[in-house]
């Protein structure tokens, strides 16, 4: 699953550009696919991200979230941020079941 949301994470951002979406490309990469990460963390995520917020405030952070969730990239709750892998699922083939298995055969 993590290529694939690598993949989809870039196929989002293609054609943005600037500081801000570089931001966010960032952010939306280096969240964890499984766990809750804090607000207060995000800054902390990895180098590039502590670099790319230096100097700007929490309220950066906030408006950076806000336009994850609204692009339905990230899930948020009181908890944290996490990815939303939902989205993944169109590109994800489905299962035959073992009734349509058994006729194929």
């Amino acid at each position: 699953m993590s290529i694939t949301w690598r993949n989809f994470i870039h196929e989002r951002f293609r054609h943005s550009t600037g500081e801000t979406a570089r931001r966010r490309k960032l952010v939306a990469l280096a969240l964890g696919p499984e766990d809750w990460t804090p607000a207060a963390e995000i800054r902390h995520l990895s180098p590039k991200i502590a670099e790319a917020y230096a100097g700007l405030t929490a309220k950066t952070i906030s408006r950076d979230l806000n336009a994850l969730e609204q692009l339905g990239l990230i899930t948020r709750t009181r908890t944290g941020v996490q990815p939303a892998l939902e989205q993944l699922r169109s590109f994800i083939p489905l299962r035959a079941t073992r009734t349509e298995q058994r006729a194929a055969r």
